[in-house]
């Protein structure tokens, strides 16, 4: 299954590619092509908004990451806190 990401920007690709045909074509009746460009941008419009708000959502997992990890800080020295900054660590790396 491919993940949202992947979907969003498989649609825009495909969707920039079908665009081309009506748009440049003289056999194409010029209302529908009109028509076809505005539903074009609607969509390219929407694939946008929706890569943007993943970006953001990465942003807040790494800020919710950050205070876990900041969190840790008050825990006494153990090997519980070392394995859970680790773990909290690593998925920090994995964001990037």
């Amino acid at each position: 299954m491919k993940s949202l990401k992947q979907t969003v920007e498989q649609l825009s690709c495909d969707n920039y590619q079908n665009a081309s045909h009506p748009r440049f074509s003289k056999e194409v009746d010029p209302a529908y092509s009109k028509g076809y460009i505005k539903g074009f941008t609607w969509v390219d419009e929407v694939c946008t908004y929706y890569l943007n708000r993943d970006k953001v959502l990465v942003r807040e997992l790494r800020m919710h990451l950050e205070s876990k990890l900041a969190d840790t800080q008050g825990l006494s020295d153990s090997e519980y806190k070392q394995g859970l900054q680790a773990s909290l660590k690593n998925a920090l790396a994995a964001l990037d």
